[in-house]
């Protein structure tokens, strides 16, 4: 008789299914890693790019030199009250020097001024002040990061945003800031030192390895019907945007009353004044509202990141 030996172990075919099996598993694993690391990278942009823009519209919505018009690159009506040494800086930069226009109030008109010296900061230098200066230019685009700091020499500043590449700095005073007086002490902590104007407040222009386009857009609504106290805006998809209009209107006695209404615009793109005008009795028509957006690219993603918030200045 013959005994049947008994095999230890298991056959090859088991251990290659096993394999199999174990295989998938890392797949998955792997796989799941990934995913979880790009959602990761998501939340991340996600959230700098919210902050950005939030602190930005909330500064713009704060700011008495908020420009009255921004749209596209084009920037219009910002105006300055006053002026430190004749100088200024614009609210938005970095700027193209060649398109700036200034304007100053004189005799109930705004009259040009060509004599001053613009840098790319945004630091204007005039040969003469103003009691009123109205500014009009162009940004070289919303790829920049746009930070504040007060200065203190000697200690460090702190940025928002690892690994910068600052290209412009300047004073609320309106001086262009040598990049050459900044040390940048540690930029994976986004951590500088600026070696001069000690006290001062001092904006940053800066670009990221991954670009974050922040844009602010404030339409122009001087395009308008007046029918009665009907005002129809041109500019479409105005609906739910509050305006300011400052107006004239005769009172019983045969005063003339200068008025200013906030009033949120209608589903027909439409306000109601509280009295009859004609056109010419409208003194100013702005928009209240802001419009921000931010998008960011991230490397693999075939899917536009972007936020849009909207908010009220003044």
């Amino acid at each position: 008789m013959f005994k049947r030996i008994k095999r230890k172990g298991f056959t090859l075919l088991e251990v290659l299914i096993a394999l199999t099996i174990f295989a998938f598993g890392i797949l998955i694993v792997l796989n799941l890693l990934i995913v979880n690391g790009k959602v990761i990278l998501e939340n991340k942009y996600r959230i700098q790019a919210q902050n950005l823009l939030l602190t930005t519209l909330y500064d713009c919505a704060n700011a008495p030199d908020m420009p009255y018009i921004v749209e596209g690159e084009h920037v219009i009506w910002e105006i300055h009250s006053s002026s430190v040494n004749n100088q200024l800086k614009t609210f938005f930069g970095p700027i193209s020097t060649s398109t700036v226009v200034i304007e100053y109030w004189e005799n109930n008109n705004w009259l040009i001024y060509n004599d001053f010296i613009a840098q790319p900061s945004g630091a204007i230098l005039l040969n003469n002040s103003f009691p009123i200066t109205r500014l009009s230019y162009d940004v070289l685009g919303w790829d920049y990061i746009r930070e504040k700091r007060r200065n203190f020499m000697g200690e460090n500043l702190y940025l928002s945003y690892t690994d910068m590449d600052i290209q412009y700095m300047v004073t609320d005073g309106g001086e262009d800031v040598n990049l050459n007086l900044s040390t940048i002490i540690d930029s994976s902590r986004a951590i500088i030192q600026v070696n001069a104007y000690d006290l001062e407040w001092i904006t940053f222009y800066y670009k990221k390895p991954k670009d974050f386009v922040c844009s602010i857009y404030r339409p122009n609504i001087n395009n308008f019907t007046l029918t009665d106290n009907i005002v129809h805006f041109e500019t479409p998809n105005l609906q739910g945007w509050w305006v300011k209009i400052i107006y004239q209107y005769e009172d019983s006695i045969g005063n003339m009353i200068t008025k200013t209404e906030l009033l949120l615009v209608d589903i027909n793109n439409e306000v109601s004044l509280a009295h009859m005008i004609a056109p010419n009795q409208i003194l100013e028509c702005r928009s209240l509202t802001l419009e921000g957006k931010v998008s960011w690219d991230i490397y693999g993603s075939e899917v536009e990141h972007k936020e849009i918030y909207k908010i009220i200045g003044i």
